[in-house]
């Protein structure tokens, strides 16, 4: 592992460990009863936001109580030179919407945490090869521009580790969901074999079958 940087464990998307740097956490805040209330809770407590980031985030809170469709949030603070992330959900009534919902937000964390390391595409990288091996697909997310789309790729990863339904109906009424579930079975590897030990990187010979 690089210098500056630890290990943890993802539990959406089942015990993958990712390298990330020292000074990020990953807090799972479980399920809430209200998204939006508990990002003011999380404002309160951190009590940090310039009166700038306060309006975007009051815009933000506006636009979640008027959504039915929100579920989860990743809600990132800075402090003292470190950086927290929470992830918190708000429970469904299905174990198959859940676990996506999780998974979803620790791509979303992942993504990030891309931003953070100048476009090294270190985690979105070593999520993509444990698609790979534990699934069988190859998913190019540096082609696919919607980070929502990305992270229900890593949603329905998630989902398929724990066991579930990625074609439970209550999924498809996300509007990304279609699309990243079209990618998914599209990018399905007819001969495993042929591409263990190779970096996802280093893939040319699959081009066209995860493309929008």
């Amino acid at each position: 592992m690089k210098p500056g940087k630890k290990l943890i464990t993802l539990r959406g998307i089942k015990d993958l460990q990712i390298p990330i740097p020292k000074n990020v956490n990953l807090h799972y805040d479980g399920f809430v009863e209200d998204i939006s209330e508990h990002s003011l809770r999380l404002i309160a407590d951190y009590n940090n936001l310039t009166p700038e980031k306060m309006k975007q985030e009051e815009r933000i809170i506006e636009r979640f109580k008027s959504d039915p469709f929100v579920c989860g949030r990743l809600h990132t603070f800075s402090i003292n030179k470190k950086i927290n992330n929470h992830i918190f959900l708000k429970k469904s009534k299905y174990f198959d919407e859940d676990t996506l919902n999780l998974a979803h937000e620790e791509t979303h964390f992942l993504d990030y945490v891309l931003n953070l390391s100048c476009h090294q595409l270190e985690p979105m990288e070593i999520l993509a090869q444990d698609i790979l091996d534990r699934n069988n697909r190859l998913t190019r997310f540096s082609e696919i521009e919607d980070e929502e789309v990305r992270a229900d790729i890593g949603g329905i990863h998630g989902l398929s580790l724990h066991k579930g339904n990625i074609y439970h109906p209550e999924l498809f009424r996300s509007l990304s969901y279609p699309l990243a579930f079209k990618i998914w079975k599209k990018s399905k590897i007819p001969k495993r074999e042929n591409y263990v030990g190779i970096g996802v990187g280093k893939i040319n010979d699959w081009l066209g079958r995860v493309r929008q």
